[in-house]
């Protein structure tokens, strides 16, 4: 930011138009603002600083920067031109006061008032004339607020004291803000945060792997403790190595995968002589639990002949079979014999 002209009327001291011509003083780099204790200094700045965010900071407490010397006709204004960049901006200012009335007596209260302009070509095209919009984008455009600015920029009396005892991390904010190096701050905190993801991802394979590591030892311990018939060099070779302790630390992957391999093969082969030797055991029980006598069974004859076996079975207990008993109901009569004149005997049952 380069300030070019600044103009003022009614404020502070200054009754009547006051104006100073900053850009004349650009070939000269550095220039002083001096003069006797009251002629005005410190309120050259306090304009500054009301024209660009609408207060002074001298005036913060007072009840208005009207100058005491003003007529009741006389007006109240700061105009400001500045450079920001490539863009020249124009920002005038007038506060709120009390004035005479047009017509009648008494006063009449004068609202703040404020406009912001850009500079097109050979005239001033209108950003804002909104007071609290023409604050936040004077903010905006200079990347300061005001508290900032008046500690960085334009230190009041008594300000760079302040701005010496504030602590490390008002400091710190202030001068990140100032300088631009949010971004730096940003682009820090993503790359610690993924070297702590980055350490996690880390621990946690070399957790997996002292684990896998300690469970193949484990397994391979167990495997050489019992029987074990055939198998390969190799896999013996690896299973005495993970028995040697030899995966606790260093081992690397391909070894660790090898070992586990082997491990694989030798419960392979144990559950396959397990699953055979189940399988011989249920065929024994099953041999010895069959009755001896057991045939197969015949196959089922057919209709035609099952009922020509039922009637010859039938016909031939017919023919075999006793004759039937049978008894009258009422006593049967038996003729008399001549000679006698008795009855004849019964016939012997048979």
């Amino acid at each position: 930011m380069r300030l070019l002209r600044l103009e003022l009327a009614g404020f502070g001291p200054y009754r009547e138009r006051f104006e100073i011509d900053f850009a004349s003083f650009e070939a000269d780099g550095l220039y002083l603002i001096a003069g006797p204790t009251g002629a005005g200094k410190s309120t050259i700045l306090d304009a500054i600083t009301y024209a660009l965010y609408g207060s002074a900071p001298r005036y913060d407490g007072a009840p208005h920067v009207r100058s005491d010397l003003a007529g009741p006709t006389d007006l109240t204004w700061v105009e400001l031109e500045l450079a920001v960049g490539d863009r020249v901006l124009r920002v005038r200012r007038s506060p709120e006061y009390d004035r005479p009335k047009q017509r009648g007596t008494g006063l009449t209260r004068e609202r703040a008032s404020a406009t912001l302009e850009e500079r097109s070509g050979d005239g001033w095209r209108l950003l804002s004339s909104s007071v609290a919009e023409v604050g936040t984008e004077v903010g905006s455009l200079l990347g300061l607020r005001k508290d900032e600015f008046l500690k960085v920029i334009l230190l009041a009396q008594g300000g760079f004291a302040e701005f010496l005892a504030a602590t490390s991390e008002e400091r710190k904010a202030l001068l990140e803000r100032l300088f631009g190096t949010g971004s730096m701050r940003r682009l820090r905190e993503l790359l610690l945060a993924d070297a702590k993801a980055v350490a996690a991802e880390r621990e946690s394979l070399e957790r997996v792997r002292d684990e896998r590591g300690a469970r193949a030892a484990d397994a391979a311990r167990s495997l050489r403790d019992g029987e074990h018939e055939g198998g390969e060099a190799s896999a013996e070779g690896t299973i005495e190595l993970a028995e040697d302790g030899e995966v606790d630390g260093e081992v690397d992957e391909a070894a660790l995968a090898a070992i586990e391999s082997a491990i694989e093969r030798h419960v392979a082969r144990a559950v396959a002589a397990a699953s055979a030797a189940a399988a011989q055991e249920r065929a024994a029980r099953e041999a010895r639990d069959a009755p001896a006598s057991r045939s197969p069974r015949s196959p089922r004859s057919p209709p035609v002949l099952r009922e020509r076996r039922r009637r010859s079975r039938t016909a031939s207990c017919c023919a075999t079979a006793r004759p039937p008993r049978w008894r009258s109901a009422a006593p049967r009569r038996w003729p008399r014999t001549a000679a006698t004149g008795r009855p004849r005997a019964a016939p012997p049952a048979s």
